[in-house]
């Protein structure tokens, strides 16, 4: 570049435009040597250390590494690091915490043995008066020489249910211990029990439809009636299906079907038939008097439908 500039220089005596480029092509020489003057000062300034080297290829390898095994990134990986060192400041720090987390639990235990006393209280306030309705409701169910009681035990330790055990018992023959009710009621008592139940806490249990199957175990005539009238108690706010054999509550349905068995060579049919009125009054008279239907049984029949019509259709 510095011979160009001295020749176009020569040359500028005979041209004023190649004596310009001459000066300012000199001019970017000068710059240019600065420029690289510079340079070299920065070169010979860095201090080159392969331990320093080292040292970074082998943070950078770490690095790598710790990206893979959690799969982050170096951020994440920074903000993990952050959290490590708070619990292992935590834990250094264990025994203080150790000792505030008991007394917020003894805290919250004495509120929680608080709230189950109370709920406790209100428990058994309400279970008497369940017991005594329900006692009733079995009295006219054909229990008459039967008990029922709510039985209230202590649990060891809190629950969802606070810290009661609440056990239905009943006794259902006059003598006998008061026993489990799952474990000493056959399938017919335990239709009628949960049918007394039912007639009690009907407006507040939410289910729409109640199935009652062999209700009529054991019992006949006035207790009938009375099962009979329960039901359509209960159906004035609920759907009841009820399989019965008895007509006294077969009068007391507001639809009836009729449930019978066929077979061919191979196969046994059950078909279920929707009854009309005068089909109704021939079924329950079948149920009065057996298979030899008479007009004294279809005005017996009569009779049953019209008795249950003056109280109310079941559903």
């Amino acid at each position: 570049m510095k011979m160009v500039a001295d020749r176009l220089q020569s040359a500028g005596a005979y041209s004023s435009e190649l004596k310009e480029l001459a000066g300012r092509i000199g001019d970017l020489y000068y710059e240019f040597e600065d420029a690289c003057s510079r340079i070299r000062y920065h070169r010979d300034a860095v201090t080159f250390s392969p331990e320093e080297l080292d040292r970074a290829i082998g943070r950078l390898d770490s690095l790598n590494r710790l990206k893979q095994k959690h799969g982050r990134t170096i951020e994440e990986l920074i903000e993990y690091r952050e959290e490590l060192e708070q619990r292992l400041m935590e834990a250094a720090d264990s025994d203080r915490l150790e000792e505030e987390l008991a007394d917020r639990i003894r805290k919250q235990e004495a509120l929680l043995a608080e709230a189950s006393k109370e709920l406790s209280r209100c428990r058994r306030e309400a279970a008497a008066e369940l017991e005594k309705k329900i006692s009733d409701e079995l009295s006219e169910l054909n229990f008459g020489n039967g008990t029922f009681r709510i039985d209230f035990r202590n649990a060891d330790q809190f629950g969802p249910n606070g810290t009661d055990i609440v056990e239905f018992l009943i006794s259902t023959n006059r003598g006998e211990p008061l026993k489990p009710l799952a474990k000493i009621a056959s399938g017919g008592e335990m239709s009628r029990i949960m049918l007394a139940f039912k007639k009690v806490i009907a407006d507040y249990d939410g289910i729409p439809t109640m199935i009652f199957d062999e209700i009529d175990s054991g019992i006949s005539g006035v207790a009938a009636s009375v099962v009979g009238r329960k039901l359509m108690e209960i159906a004035a706010g609920h759907q009841i299906i009820c399989i019965t054999h008895l007509p006294q509550i077969a009068a007391c349905g507001a639809h009836h079907y009729r449930i019978r068995k066929s077979s061919d060579d191979t196969t046994t049919y059950t078909m279920v038939d929707e009854l009309n009125e005068q089909e109704k009054i021939e079924e329950i008279a079948r149920l009065l008097g057996g298979a030899n239907v008479t007009e004294t049984t279809r005005a017996s029949a009569e009779e049953l439908i019209r008795a249950s019509a003056g109280k109310g259709a079941a559903g």
